[in-house]
């Protein structure tokens, strides 16, 4: 992602890791995916962070920025953070 975008991307994992099942694996890499390419262009940041916690029964996600937010403008159809959305359910 570094080389090819120039975001920076910190990679934390906590917790003790257990198999995840094949397709909630590629679930989780496209959101991923979608987290940091949304980042990286829409961001105006340099820097992100992604975390993975293992926790007794779930698996947790989360990708952090310091960059501008989202801010939803009339009329707007951007359709990555519904996909992500759904992907996570």
């Amino acid at each position: 992602m570094e080389r090819q975008t120039g975001l920076i991307v910190h990679y934390e994992k906590n917790g003790e890791a257990f198999p995840v099942e094949t397709a909630a694996g590629v679930h989780l890499y496209r959101v991923v995916q979608e987290s940091l390419n949304n980042v990286s262009r829409h961001a105006e940041t340099n820097e992100t962070w992604v975390r993975l916690t293992y926790a007794a029964n779930e698996l947790m996600l989360e990708v952090e920025d310091h960059g501008k937010g989202v801010k939803r403008e009339k009329g707007q159809s951007g359709i990555g953070m519904v996909a992500m959305r759904e992907r996570a359910n």
